[in-house]
């Protein structure tokens, strides 16, 4: 599955604020295609959007096959090349208007697998455009990286564990990273990880970097993560039925300016803290003219590396960029810590966005509230 890493533009905002609510519309274009040859019949496209509307139920997405008024995202299927592409990953979901190309034809798919392909790619390239990753897909959280991906993607080396048998039951995974093609055959489901962006993008708290020095401990920003409550959207593995999460996080949007060498961030946590902090620069190439191959460390209250599974609590690269992301970090003790956020290369400037999140687990929910399901096309599906 072929998959673009282009993003939308906006500029850095100066206050707290939340991310916009905005209801997402998408139009499931099956007539302008003209790449495939596979025909679908009014049947099957109800079929398609029918999958995709379940599957993203809980958020603020509705589907239709007549082109809507106003801003909308589109998905033409029977066109580019086998598989997907999304015209970018746009976290926060700030661009309502942009688009994605499915084509299932060219897999070597049979006829009676069209219609959940067809649903399960146009929805990982909606999530693309409604700002989630590949990585996003690695669950349950805690779990760590992916098997089949390993440790060695990451630089240096991800030290943490190598498992997250859930991931290829979720809609973001991707044959890049190892999940059979046959996944894609019954219906998938949104990861924790995907979840949460999810919620973020609606409701989640977004900060300016501070106008003052926060170029040291000393002078580090202070952050108050907002919580959230995230809807559980695993149908079957270890977090299925359980409620919703309880998730507290944060966006900063920032920039290295001439002269910074370091950028710090402080916040309060716990022992036993599950915490996700990601750098997003050059994923994000549209948004910020100006890319940074940025650095993340975490630190504790005396400047100290934290402990990140024997390691140092340090990243350069991710998988897929020259993005940073501390995976699953497992906070050691009740204390003050802090962010760091640096350039590879000393001189570079330019912006970014931080995010981190803290995942506190189920809440109190009505079971009914917690579990849904994808008709009868998932009724057999079991735990990979």
């Amino acid at each position: 599955m072929h998959i673009g890493l282009k993003c939308a533009c906006i500029a850095a905002g100066l206050s707290v604020s939340a991310s916009a609510a905005a209801q997402q519309m998408v139009f499931l274009d099956f007539d302008s295609g003209n790449s495939g040859n596979i025909n679908y019949t009014p049947a099957m496209r109800a079929q398609v959007q029918s999958i995709m509307e379940t599957q993203w139920s809980m958020f603020d997405v509705s589907f239709t096959q007549t082109a809507p008024g106003g801003q909308f995202s589109t998905l033409t299927f029977n066109a580019g090349g086998p598989g997907g592409l999304a015209e970018h990953i746009d976290f926060r979901n700030l661009d309502h208007s942009d688009t994605a190309v499915i084509n299932v034809d060219g897999l070597g798919i049979a006829p009676s697998n069209y219609v959940a392909s067809t649903a399960n790619i146009g929805s990982h390239e909606l999530g693309h455009l409604l700002g989630i990753r590949h990585r996003d897909s690695f669950g349950p959280i805690g779990s760590g990286s992916y098997g089949p991906i390993g440790a060695g993607p990451f630089l240096p080396d991800y030290p943490g564990p190598i498992g997250a048998d859930e991931t290829d039951s979720h809609i973001m995974a991707t044959p890049a990273f190892g999940t059979p093609l046959s996944n894609i055959f019954t219906p998938n489901w949104l990861s924790e990880r995907s979840a949460i962006k999810m919620q973020f993008s609606q409701t989640g708290t977004v900060v300016a970097e501070s106008g003052g020095a926060n170029d040291s401990i000393a002078t580090a920003q202070p952050l108050a993560l907002g919580n959230m409550t995230v809807p559980n959207t695993i149908v079957t593995g270890d977090n299925a039925g359980i409620g919703d999460f309880s998730v507290d996080a944060i966006t900063v949007t920032a920039e290295l300016s001439s002269g910074d060498a370091q950028d710090f961030y402080s916040f309060t946590a716990s022992a036993g803290d599950l915490m996700n902090f990601e750098v997003m620069s050059n994923v994000l190439d549209q948004r910020i003219g100006n890319t940074i191959d940025s650095m993340i460390s975490i630190l504790d209250s005396n400047g100290d590396f934290v402990d990140y599974y024997g390691t140092d609590a340090t990243n350069d690269d991710e998988i897929e960029t020259t993005d940073s992301l501390i995976l699953d970090l497992i906070i050691p003790a009740d204390g003050t810590y802090y962010v760091m956020v640096e350039p590879f290369s000393n001189g570079d400037t330019g912006g970014y966005e931080l995010f981190i999140n803290r995942f506190n687990g189920a809440v109190p929910a009505p079971a009914s509230a917690a579990f849904f399901a994808l008709g009868g096309l998932i009724a057999s599906r079991r735990r990979r």
